[in-house]
């Protein structure tokens, strides 16, 4: 199904291979299966995302750093509103 829209969505004139289009969307649709199948409680996809996002910020902020990083720094680097943070 994702390769179908993948060929729909496709424009030859981008100036971009189809494998580098297709990528994006196979792996979205990937990420977004394993996401709802994998979990006890389903989360809304945005969420899942926010998540991913949220643990990628630890892990570079980790290694840049030397330490463990802060709520805010975390926050920061994710662009989370003060709402978001609490």
């Amino acid at each position: 199904m994702v390769y179908f829209h993948a060929v729909e969505e496709f424009d030859p004139n981008s100036g971009y291979k189809f494998s580098t289009c297709a990528y994006w969307q196979i792996r979205q649709a990937t990420t977004a299966a394993i996401a709802d199948q994998s979990r006890t409680i389903r989360l809304p996809q945005e969420m899942t995302q926010r998540l991913l996002q949220i643990k990628k910020a630890h892990t570079e902020l980790f290694v840049c750093l030397g330490r463990k990083p802060t709520i805010t720094e975390i926050s920061t680097a994710v662009n989370a509103s003060p709402k978001q943070r609490k």
